[in-house]
């Protein structure tokens, strides 16, 4: 009966332990975003971010993520907005700490030239990688990859941003 109870209190004060953890962060990003699978940089824009989020339970963060970015190519110009949410997952290691993550997203491209425009909306499902790299206890800094899966295939025939994507980032956060 004791070691009942006192597994019990253990799995009650790690609990604890990880809610008094939470912490809620913000932060930006900056970089590239690839608006085809390709990775050679060809049809690649600048990409602008926030970020909201809440961590709990030890290694895991729930964010909410904005993105926006804008290519001209060949006379034609795509921009993308995305609006996801992702679950995170870091590495228990100290100080450096590399994560992952996989969210949900929907995103909105239009693409026009001098003669067309088109648009469309599609469900995306970013998925990647980052290393955390504390600054000062409240403030980090993350070089992360993400890739941008499309899920629905109701695109029409667009010019660029016609499928999956990538993007490199630097985001800076605040641990609050």
């Amino acid at each position: 009966m004791k070691s009942a109870t006192l597994a019990l209190a253990l799995v009650l004060a790690s609990g604890a332990v990880a809610w008094a953890d939470a912490t809620i962060s913000v932060g930006v990003e900056g970089g590239v975003m690839e608006f085809d699978d390709r990775m050679s940089l060809g049809n690649a824009g600048g990409v602008l971010g926030l970020r909201g989020g809440i961590a709990f339970f030890g290694p895991t963060r729930l964010e909410a993520r904005y993105l926006r970015s804008s290519v001209d190519v060949a006379g034609a110009s795509a921009t993308a907005t995305e609006i996801s949410g992702q679950v995170r997952l870091t590495a228990p290691i100290p100080v450096i700490k590399p994560y992952g993550f996989l969210g949900l997203g929907r995103r909105s491209t239009e693409v026009k030239n001098l003669t067309a425009r088109a648009s469309n909306n599609g469900w995306m499902l970013p998925f990647g990688a980052g290393i955390d790299v504390p600054l000062l206890p409240f403030l980090v800094v993350a070089p992360e990859f993400t890739w941008h899966k499309r899920l629905t295939d109701d695109t029409q025939n667009l010019l660029l941003a016609n499928g999956d994507s990538w993007n490199l980032s630097l985001v800076v956060r605040l641990d609050l």
